[in-house]
Parts: structure tokens; sequence; C-alpha cells
């Protein structure tokens, strides 16, 4: 021991070393707003706007809004009322062309005037016929310009090109290639067949034709007559396939 005390010996452990630095005795805050700009920074005004830093030193970001009393997003201007009304008449313009394209190429409204598809179809009622994308096929509800007719028809497609149409005289029942026909549409059992129409049976469909019949088939002029015969399919309309009116008997048509 030196005899010194151990307050000295405490103090001389945090002496600085030989060489330090001393921390100066006045120090300034390092402000980011009043440091100078890079040497390759854009001059003021040069194309550019003037970004004023704010109060707490921190630097804006472009294209941030620091007003939070502003709305970033300026409201649209309101429109007049004739621009307005003309837009409206634009729109009604476009739908109108639209309905009328539609029924002039994919659908229209037919009325039905008379018995012969009774039940199925009454006197009076409206259908929608459709001929876009449209194959017959047996069973079919068809609206057709028969040739010859100065109305078109709406009937039932009872058989194809190919297919051969007979009656059963015992059982009153129809054939379509040798095989009975179960027919729930029909109104009522038909007549003596032959008796009733003028066509020769059993009748082959040529090719290209069908063969139709209404279901009410004593009240029917169809395809069992020669006047009216199997009918090229070019000559279909479209098929019917929804019940308008009457409104109790809206619905697919089957």
């Amino acid at each position: 021991m030196d005899g010194k005390s151990p307050d000295n010996a405490h103090e001389s452990a945090y002496t600085p070393l030989d060489g330090a630095a001393q921390a100066p005795e006045n120090t300034t805050a390092y402000n980011p707003a009043s440091a100078p700009a890079p040497a390759d920074a854009p001059a003021y005004g040069a194309g550019s706007e003037p970004v004023t830093a704010p109060q707490d030193g921190l630097r804006p970001i472009a294209g941030l809004d620091f007003d939070t009393d502003r709305n970033p997003r300026k409201a649209k201007p309101k429109k007049g009322a004739v621009v307005e009304l003309f837009e409206w008449i634009e729109m009604l313009a476009v739908a109108l062309v639209i309905v009328v394209l539609v029924f002039s190429f994919v659908c229209r409204v037919v009325s039905i005037n008379g018995p012969s598809m009774t039940p199925t179809l009454l006197n009076g009622d409206r259908v929608i016929v459709t001929s876009f994308l449209y194959t017959p096929e047996a069973g079919d509800v068809i609206v057709v310009a028969v040739p010859g007719q100065s109305e078109p028809y709406i009937k039932r497609i009872i058989a194809l090109e190919g297919q051969t149409v007979d009656f059963d005289l015992e059982k009153r029942q129809l054939i379509v290639d040798g095989e009975y026909i179960d027919e729930p549409y029909i109104n009522e059992q038909m007549q003596d067949f032959y008796w009733y129409s003028s066509t020769r049976f059993p009748c082959t469909v040529p090719e290209g034709h069908v063969f139709f019949m209404g279901d009410n088939r004593n009240h029917s002029v169809d395809s069992r007559f020669e006047q009216i015969g199997t009918v090229d399919v070019h000559h279909i309309i479209g098929q019917a396939v929804f019940r308008l009116y009457p409104f109790r008997s809206i619905g697919a048509i089957r």
C-alpha cells in the first residue's frame, strides 16, 4: 500500500487514456433541416415543386400530404341535369337496340291462333320462339312456315329424316320406326288415321325434313295431309320454349 486513499484509486480508474479526444464543452445538436444539400441535388425551382421541411425536422416524402386537415381525394364536380338526361337517353337507346336485335335474330313472341295444340297451348296464348343454335328434335314444339300457306303453323315434331311413321288402327297409337310412342300431351285419341289423312302410310321422312302433328289430333291440319306433308327444316322458324301469357300458365313448354 502506498498510503493513497481508496477514493483516489477509484478516480484514477476513470482517467482518460493518453491521446483520447476530449468532448467539446459546447456541442450543437444536429438538425437535418439545416444540413447542406448534396452537391448533385437538383437546383431549387428547376422543374420541381418547392419542398418545405415540417417543423419536426423530418424531410417530407414525395407524394404524401402532411396536412391531415385536407381530404387527399377531391370531390368530383356534380353533373348538370342536362348531361344526366342525355346519359339516360343514351342508355335507353342502347337497351332498345339490344332488345330489337334479340327479338330479330334470337327470339320472337308468337300468338297462338286456333285449337290444334290443345291442351299444350290454347288459342290466344303468347309464347317465346327461338332459333338460336336450334337443332330439331322429336317432341319439340315448333313454329314452321309451310310453303303455300299464308300463316305459319305451330306443331310438334313427330319424326326426323330417315324415320318411318305409321299408326296402329286397333290400338289407335302412333308408331315410329316400329316402336309405339308414348304421347301424354295429346288431347284425345285419334280417329281413323287413314280416313282422316291423305298421306300414304307408313311414311318415311325424306332427308332434311320433319314430320309434325298437332297435339289436338282430331282438329289439326299437319303432315298427315298431302297439301302439308313433311317440311324442310329450313322452313322452321324456331322452337316454342316459353309461354308468356296468360300469366297463370306462364312457364316452359314441354
